[in-house]
């Protein structure tokens, strides 16, 4: 890209030649435009936001349904929109009102192999992970680092608007050839969803912090040579979609997990309870909107007789991205070991009891197979011998197999590492 000039993004050709090209290209829903110039108002009241919501029934009704919802805990019904700002809160009722409208959006623009239920959810996750990750930071304002996430991956979007199929086949063959969605964009549009993105943003006339975020996500490290003041948010929103991605919520068209830059997540500041505390109030929050709307929710285990998985990292341990792809599947009981003892530990204790299980174990590197001390030591392990052991680490080595090892090389296909998975211990 051109570089800033000193306050504003620059225009991109090709990014305005796509968007001039789609027909019936969806302008800002209206209540979301009002929602966006209400907030901006430091003195709009709660009769001000339901004045605007209540333009939208659809929205109204979505509204009434959370402040009714039991994790509010009201004695009575409510039916008045005022009553329900009031209880849902100011700033969580102007999320929830853009998350409907990206919902709409997604539904009029995705489909195929853009699947607007999925993109939603992914982009509703980075919303929700985002604000989170700002307010520990304490840097950046919770409502733009929601917005940013929400709206990081709306460039594609874009691309599936202005030819469905040949975007699908672009997808494909990030797919197929075990690639990210952004580079096989800029082969065959010269261009990737982020620099659309902004450019659509742009119309939608939405801040420049945000338009900012969603350019950058994928190129933190550009974004601190760019503007400094600016970068602390485009890597909340950078480091949030690829932990959702990790989680396997949603999917907006991209199924690898990558590592994340340890050197991103150390300038974050935030410790490693913070995140846990993030990324589990971000499935929680997403569970309790997807069911308060009537989404389909995957529902909890009956039992304690799941498979157990024991994941630890030879490397770093602050967050532990196959962690949290298995943690995703209610089929495991999945455990996090911060040392090869604990692993052993948790094998044995499972060995031992009265109703043994099946257990598998992985182990988390940013090495090669061939490398791997925490590998080799698993495979000599006579205490191991019967445990199926899964590596995810770095691509370009072959082992020695004697013995059940699932070597699944990164980035890796969050879906087939949970199908491994469970393939060894079921």
């Amino acid at each position: 890209m051109a570089p800033f000039d000193k306050d504003v993004l620059p225009r991109n050709a090709i990014a305005e030649k796509i968007l001039d090209g789609v027909e019936d290209l969806p302008a800002i829903p209206p209540t979301m435009g009002h929602i966006l110039q209400t907030s901006k108002n430091p003195d709009a009241s709660a009769e001000d936001l339901a004045g605007v919501i209540s333009l939208d029934p659809a929205v109204t009704a979505a509204v009434l349904r959370v402040a009714n919802s039991p994790f509010y805990g009201q004695i009575g019904r409510i039916s008045d929109l005022g009553r329900a700002i009031v209880t849902i809160g100011f700033s969580e009722i102007s999320n929830l009102v853009l998350s409907i409208g990206v919902f709409d959006l997604a539904k009029k623009m995705g489909g195929g192999s853009l699947d607007p239920m999925k993109f939603w959810e992914h982009s509703l996750a980075c919303a929700i992970l985002s604000q989170q990750m700002a307010r520990d930071n304490g840097q950046v304002s919770g409502g733009e680092a929601f917005m940013g996430g929400l709206l990081h991956d709306i460039g594609k979007l874009v691309f599936h608007r202005s030819d469905p199929a040949r975007y699908g086949r672009v997808l494909g063959e990030a797919r197929k050839a075990v690639r990210f969605s952004r580079d096989l964009e800029r082969e065959h549009y010269e261009i990737n969803h982020a620099i659309l993105g902004e450019t659509f943003a742009r119309r939608w006339n939405l801040p420049e912090v945000v338009r900012f975020a969603v350019v950058y996500h994928h190129t933190p490290t550009t974004a601190e040579s760019v503007d400094v003041r600016r970068a602390t948010l485009v890597r909340i929103v950078h480091l949030s979609d690829l932990f959702v991605r990790g989680m396997c919520l949603g999917n907006s068209g991209d199924i690898l997990v990558e590592d994340f830059s340890l050197r991103m997540l150390a300038l974050m500041r935030l410790s490693s309870a913070q995140i846990d505390r993030a990324i589990a109030e971000t499935r929680e929050q997403l569970r309790r909107l997807k069911e308060t709307l009537g989404m389909r929710v995957k529902p909890a285990p009956k039992n304690d007789a799941r498979p157990l998985v024991v994941v630890t990292a030879e490397d770093y341990n602050t967050v532990n991205m196959p962690f949290l792809t298995l943690s995703s599947d209610v089929r495991f009981e999945v455990i996090l070991a911060l040392s090869w003892g604990q692993v052993v530990e948790q094998v044995e204790a499972v060995s031992k009891a009265e109703a043994p299980r099946r257990v598998a174990v992985v182990v988390e590197s940013r090495r090669k197979a061939s490398e791997s001390l925490f590998l080799s030591t698993a495979l000599a392990s006579e205490r191991l011998a019967r445990i199926p052991i899964v590596f995810v680490g770095l691509k370009g080595s072959a082992i020695e197999n004697p013995r059940q090892c699932l070597v699944v090389d990164k980035p890796y296909n969050g879906d087939r590492l949970i199908e491994g998975v469970h393939e060894l211990v079921v």
